[in-house]
């Protein structure tokens, strides 16, 4: 399946299961640190969209001594990773196992059904995440977590600019709410707790007509290009025709790719029906 240019780029950099296989026989040794940083490396080079605009990713040095120390001065192959990518780059990521992904474009992932954003407070080390929406039937729903909502705090320490992953890996962590008061955010001393568990989402997070005026509007907020919920997105063009929709807004704010065969099939649809 093809893959909007977003998205395809996470299936090259799949780095933990790199090894290498002696020749002609069975034995099987895991890639060294530096192989698998270098792997990471040329597979930003060579596909990377933004790979002009990364001084690091330019030509490497005819000097291979100066290569490795400069790939062995990451600890990590997120890290080269995250060095490698344009500044403003939100989309690209990598992954430690390839199943984890293949899930994740089907809309399956170990969640508590918040998606969030996070925001570096300007001129401090300190971060907040709001509420975008949430996941129907997990855990932030049966939790009373609304969109908009803002939190500070993770199991009561404060987010920041360096330990924000950290607190937010665990299966389980509490939200400690703030609001925005005088310009500042206080915390409201509300904490709510939430637990993850494999979560399917189903991308098609809106579909409503909405009658303004007389005229038949149909609204879909549309979060992802999945092609196994293909036959949801047919229902809800077949409402949305049923209902006499004339105009269509497509709410693509949290669609961060996919299937380039359903994004097809989305224009068929918007043209076949509006």
């Amino acid at each position: 399946m093809k893959n909007l240019n977003r998205i395809w780029v996470l299936s090259i950099l799949l780095f933990v299961s790199v090894s290498c296989q002696d020749d002609f026989d069975d034995v099987i040794s895991p890639a060294s640190d530096l192989e698998i940083q270098n792997f990471v490396w040329e597979a930003m080079n060579l596909f990377y969209v933004y790979r002009s605009d990364v001084p690091n990713l330019s030509e490497r040095s005819s000097s291979d001594a100066d290569f490795n120390e400069f790939l062995s001065s990451f600890d990590s192959p997120e890290n080269l990773f995250d060095n490698l990518l344009r500044e403003d780059d939100r989309f690209s990521v990598i992954v430690s196992d390839f199943r984890v992904l293949e899930e994740a474009l089907q809309g399956q992932s170990l969640s508590n059904g918040m998606q969030f954003g996070l925001v570096l407070i300007q001129d401090t080390n300190q971060v907040f995440g709001y509420v975008r929406y949430v996941v129907p039937n997990s855990s932030a729903d049966t939790q009373g977590v609304e969109r908009g909502m803002i939190f500070t705090e993770i199991d009561g320490t404060a987010l920041s600019e360096t330990n924000f992953r950290e607190l937010l890996s665990p299966e389980q962590y509490s939200i400690g709410l703030a609001e925005l008061q005088n310009e500042q955010l206080v915390l409201t001393g509300e904490t709510i707790l939430l637990n993850k568990s494999n979560l399917t989402e189903n991308p098609i997070h809106i579909a409503t007509t909405l009658d303004i005026s007389g005229q038949k509007i149909g609204y879909l907020m549309y979060n992802s290009f999945r092609s196994n919920f293909e036959s949801e997105l047919n229902q809800a063009f077949g409402d949305f025709v049923a209902n006499g929709v004339s105009d269509l807004v497509l709410d693509l704010r949290y669609n961060g790719g996919g299937s380039i065969e359903t994004a097809k099939d989305l224009a068929s649809m918007i043209t076949r029906s509006i």
